[in-house]
């Protein structure tokens, strides 16, 4: 499916919701130089999500992964990009929030929904965070206090840090 954009440039939409995939998300997806969005929600996915999808910095700007059984810990380069959505609620995920998804001189993200994995830590700082709408890390391993920064998002409407 295509995508227009205000400047006539072509993405493309990567959706297999609730198609009962098994197997992992194949790294060579990042060879898709124009995809936009990225849903494998509620399938029976394992494995980790490719660090590859860092390759897609100027094009991607929402990852679902909803509803599998994905493990590992999110690369370091998904924290790179810049996403208006992170939506991985629901796997095995662990480690840490990558510091770099909040850490960028003016984020997007609008989005992260990554309650019932496996993370630990503390939660990281959110600078500059201007749009942030929902921040779910809800049943996770999280320790520590919330970062002040997060209570300053004006645009903030679920905050759901639960049972850490």
């Amino acid at each position: 499916m295509k995508v227009e954009s205000k400047n006539v440039i072509s993405h493309y939409i990567f959706s297999a919701r609730m198609s009962d995939l098994q197997g992992t998300i194949p790294s060579e997806l990042a060879a898709l130089s124009r995809l936009a969005i990225l849903s494998f929600n509620t399938n029976s996915l394992v494995g980790t999500i490719p660090p590859e999808l860092g390759k897609l910095i100027d094009s991607i700007f929402w990852i679902s992964t909803f509803g599998n059984m994905l493990t590992g810990t999110v690369p370091m380069e998904v924290g790179e990009l810049n996403l208006r959505a992170l939506i991985i609620f629901d796997n095995l995920l662990s480690g840490e929030i990558p510091p770099n998804l909040f850490g960028k001189q003016e984020s997007s993200l609008v989005i992260l929904e990554a309650a019932n994995n496996k993370f630990s830590g503390t939660i990281p700082p959110v600078r500059r965070q201007r749009q942030i709408e929902y921040f779910t890390l809800d049943r996770n391993g999280h320790t520590g206090t919330l970062p002040p920064s997060l209570y300053a998002q004006p645009q903030l409407l679920e905050l759901n840090v639960g049972d850490n």
